[in-house]
């Protein structure tokens, strides 16, 4: 359990760079699970991976899951002027019901990371792994499609932003099309950026 303040989507983000996902919930015992924990932290409200921001008033859970299972509190999910597309657990309803909200984590609130195997969690070192690098080409604008080879380098300190970074090209035909300096930690873009554009 992480918080922010960031967008849904880049929490989304954050847990794919550690080799999961935003939580699914299945199941009643799960809910109570994640929402007791969520207490236990000390936090009021979180996100997890159910959303209809593709398409109004379907929901869908961020691996593809699809369950009959939902906890919405009376009345919800209401899309509040029209900008609610994002579940949560909210700190007005202490029965672990849902809300439905739009995305914004801020002090006070957490986004739940969940892994499908927990040796997919992926521990930082001195450099990316293979699945980060293509999540780094793709922020980068790299079309997936594209027979791209990935190069990083050893990671530096950024006194500047207080932070180790790796330095990443992406190439194709031997030539850099985009790259660009990211936290070791987080894989948020820093510095030194070349997005990718045809």
């Amino acid at each position: 359990m992480e918080s922010g303040p960031i967008t849904w989507q880049q929490a989304e983000r954050r847990c794919e760079w550690k080799g999961g996902h935003l939580a699914v919930i299945e199941s009643s015992t799960e809910n109570f699970l994640l929402y007791s924990a969520m207490k236990a932290k000390g936090y009021e409200n979180a996100y997890f991976g159910f959303s209809d921001e593709s398409s109004e008033v379907n929901w869908k859970w961020v691996d593809g899951t699809s369950t009959a299972y939902t906890n919405w509190h009376s009345g919800e999910p209401n899309n509040q002027d029209g900008i609610e597309h994002y579940a949560m657990f909210y700190e007005k309803f202490q029965d672990g019901t849902w809300n439905d909200a739009d995305g914004i984590i801020d002090a006070g609130c957490a986004y739940i990371c969940e892994w499908d195997d927990p040796t997919d969690k992926i521990s930082q070192g001195d450099s990316f792994t293979d699945q980060q690098l293509r999540i780094i080409a793709k922020d980068l604008g790299v079309p997936d499609d594209l027979n791209v080879e990935i190069k990083q380098y050893p990671k530096t300190y950024w006194k500047a932003a207080g932070l180790w970074d790796i330095y990443v090209e992406v190439l194709l035909d031997g030539k850099v099309i985009a790259s660009g300096s990211f936290d070791v930690e987080t894989g948020e873009m820093g510095r030194n950026l070349y997005i990718y554009s045809h």
